[in-house]
């Protein structure tokens, strides 16, 4: 019980640490893809470091050898005394670690099945909506006037909503989700955030993790638009000189 919650402290502490220093070095940058190996990194982490070997890294789970001192002599307990007295049982005091364990353990479940729901929700998209495809992107058609979304590979978007220009640029910006695997990042904060609820930096450290991730969709397409912009005024260039 003790470890358990020696581990719960480290984790949330250095938790803490690393956001705490995301916002004083990462702040100002535009350096997105650097932000994003850091803030996994730092979950990652702020997860195995107490269950190292290392003392100086926690070393939780360690044993220290116990040094049994055998002097080779016999004791013999006088049972005279002893027997005579009667003590009275002494009041077992309120263990107040498995209280908290007990109340950490409920929110665990809570958010567990949280996420059970959304991503059991995310299969049934998958699997009531129909594939369409698009300048070679693969996505699912969304009803209702939802917000386009991806899921590991899959990109759910509702066409009606928006215009061809307007699709194509969300069709790139979710298909750099895609690519780039971003749905690792979110589950991977998800899960710590289920396992760390009641501590607030790991609410913040996922709110980062999210908008980090729609910098890097949104650089995507900036650049994309940058180079058929270029590769259009080639093309009249080209009609204009020839």
């Amino acid at each position: 019980m003790k470890q358990l919650i020696a581990y719960i402290v480290m984790v949330n502490g250095a938790i803490a640490l690393f956001y705490l220093l995301y916002k004083l070095l990462f702040q100002r940058d535009a350096f997105f893809s650097f932000r994003r190996y850091y803030l996994l990194s730092a979950l990652l982490f702020a997860l195995i470091y107490p269950l190292l070997p290392i003392y100086s890294l926690g070393g939780l789970f360690d044993r220290k050898p116990v040094v049994v001192n055998n002097t080779g002599g016999v004791f013999i307990e006088d049972f005279s005394y002893s027997a005579m007295i009667v003590e009275e049982p002494m009041p077992v005091p309120f263990d107040w670690s498995k209280l908290f364990i007990g109340i950490y353990l409920i929110g665990v479940a809570f958010f567990f099945f949280r996420l059970l729901w959304q991503v059991a929700r995310l299969v049934r998209y998958r699997i009531h909506t129909e594939a369409y495809s698009s300048d070679d992107i693969t996505y699912r058609q969304l009803k209702h006037k939802q917000a386009p979304f991806s899921f590991f590979k899959w990109i759910f978007v509702d066409t009606a909503q928006h215009s061809e220009a307007k699709l194509q640029q969300i069709l790139i910006h979710e298909q750099i989700h895609a690519s780039q695997w971003h749905s690792i990042d979110v589950m991977l904060s998800e899960v710590v955030r289920m396992l760390f609820w009641c501590n607030p930096f790991v609410w913040l450290m996922k709110k980062e993790i999210v908008i980090n991730l729609e910098y890097i969709a949104d650089s995507g397409v900036l650049v994309d638009e940058i180079i058929s912009i270029t590769y259009c005024n080639s093309l009249i260039l080209l009609v204009i000189y020839n």
